[in-house]
C-alpha cells in the first residue's frame, strides 16, 4: 500500500507525518549518519545570505484569510530580466486541508502574497508570491491528472533592495551547473541540501546524497532515495544530478510498506510551464556561483532499494490524500 502526503511545514504534518515515516525508517535500516560536518565550498558571503536552502525556508503569509501557510525549503535561483526570484514549492501555499493535495483544484494564498523569507544571516527578508504552477493550472482549467498531481513550483520575488543580497550556489556541492533537460537515469547519483527536521528528535542530516528510483508521468516525477529521506519543512529542496545539474525540487514523501521515498517534480517540466502560462516571460535559472564539486564531500553508502521495492509510478500517481498539515 502507498501513502503520500506533501512535505510542507505545518503544525500536523510535524507530528503526524513525521511520526509514520520515522516508523518507515527503521523497518529499511535506512543508513543513519551524524551531523554532516562536510565543509562547505559553496558558504555565501556575510552580505549574500538567501541562497538555496536557507535555514528555516520560505515562509507564506495570509494574514487576510488569517491561515499561515507551511514553511519550506528553497530551492534554485532564477532570474527573468531585471528580476530575481527564489524557488520553493506551489504547496507550500496551500489553504486547503491535509487532504486537499490536488494542485488544479485546492486553494492557495493569491499572487502577491507576503512571504518572509529567513535567510542565512538570521535576517527576515521579505518577498511576494510571483508564480505558483497550482494558481496557474486552475487559471487555465487544467484537467491533466499527472500535471494536477505532480506539478509542483512556484517562485518568490526577490525585493529589488535585497537582489545584492542573493548567492545562487547549493550550500556544500555548489552549483548548479546549468539545468537538466534530458532526464535523470536510474540509479544515478543525486545531491540535495535540506534544511528542516532538526527539532523533531531526528538526525541532522542537511547535505543528503541519494540515487533516482524511478520516474513517473513520462518523467515529470522522480522517485527518489536519500539518507535521510527528506521530511516536513524540506519541501521545495533543490535537487542535483551526478554532473552537479539542477533536475527537481521535494515535493512528497511517500511512505510503501514501511519503506520511505521521495516525490521530487522535474524543474525541467515545471519551468516550462511556469514560462508558458505566466507573465513572468522568459524564467532561466542562475547558475551557481561556486562550481559543483564534490572535491571535499565524502561518498555515503546508500541504502539497498531493490528494483520491486520501489512503489511503480501507477501507483504513486494519482496520489492518495494522506496528511499535509
Amino acid at each position: 500500500m502507498v501513502f503520500r502526503t506533501m512535505t510542507r511545514h505545518g503544525r500536523a504534518v510535524r507530528r503526524a507525518a513525521l511520526a509514520a515515516a520515522t516508523a518507515g525508517l527503521t523497518a529499511v535500516g535506512v543508513v543513519t549518519l551524524p551531523l554532516v560536518a562536510y565543509a562547505d565550498p559553496a558558504a555565501p558571503p556575510v552580505d549574500a545570505p538567501v541562497e538555496p536552502a536557507i535555514m528555516a525556508g520560505v515562509e507564506l503569509l495570509t494574514p487576510v484569510t488569517e491561515v499561515t501557510a507551511g514553511s519550506c525549503t528553497a530551492n534554485f535561483v532564477f532570474t527573468s530580466g531585471d528580476r530575481v526570484f527564489i524557488g520553493s514549492a506551489a504547496h507550500c501555499g496551500t489553504l486547503g486541508s491535509a487532504t486537499d493535495l490536488n494542485g488544479c483544484t485546492t486553494e492557495s494564498a493569491p499572487l502577491g502574497t507576503p512571504v518572509i523569507i529567513r535567510g542565512a544571516d538570521g535576517t527576515d527578508y521579505t518577498g511576494e508570491l510571483a508564480y505558483s504552477s497550482w494558481i496557474a493550472m486552475q487559471a487555465t482549467g487544467e484537467t491533466d491528472a499527472d500535471l494536477c498531481e505532480l506539478n509542483d513550483f512556484a517562485l518568490v520575488a526577490i525585493d529589488p533592495a535585497d537582489v545584492s543580497r542573493v548567492d545562487s550556489s547549493v550550500p556544500v556541492f555548489g552549483g548548479p551547473e546549468g539545468l537538466d533537460s534530458d532526464g535523470v537515469a536510474p540509479r544515478e547519483r543525486i545531491y540535495s541540501y535540506q534544511n528542516a527536521a532538526d527539532d523533531n528528535g531526528l538526525p541532522v542530516m542537511r547535505a543528503k546524497q541519494g540515487q533516482n528510483l524511478r520516474e513517473a508521468a513520462g518523467g515529470r516525477s522522480h522517485i527518489v532515495s536519500t539518507t535521510t529521506p527528506g521530511f516536513a519543512g524540506d519541501s521545495g529542496s533543490a535537487y542535483l544530478d551526478a554532473e552537479g545539474r539542477a533536475f527537481g525540487l521535494l515535493s512528497t514523501i511517500i511512505e510503501q510498506d514501511g519503506q520511505v521515498f521521495n516525490g521530487v517534480t522535474d524543474l525541467a517540466m515545471a519551468l516550462d510551464y511556469a514560462v508558458a502560462n505566466s507573465d513572468l516571460g522568459d524564467v532561466a535559472l542562475m547558475n551557481g556561483t561556486t562550481p559543483f564539486s564534490l572535491e571535499d564531500v565524502p561518498t555515503e553508502p546508500l541504502p539497498d532499494v531493490p528494483d520491486e521495492s520501489v512503489p511503480a509510478p501507477g501507483e504513486t500517481n494519482p496520489l492518495l490524500p494522506v496528511l499535509s498539515r
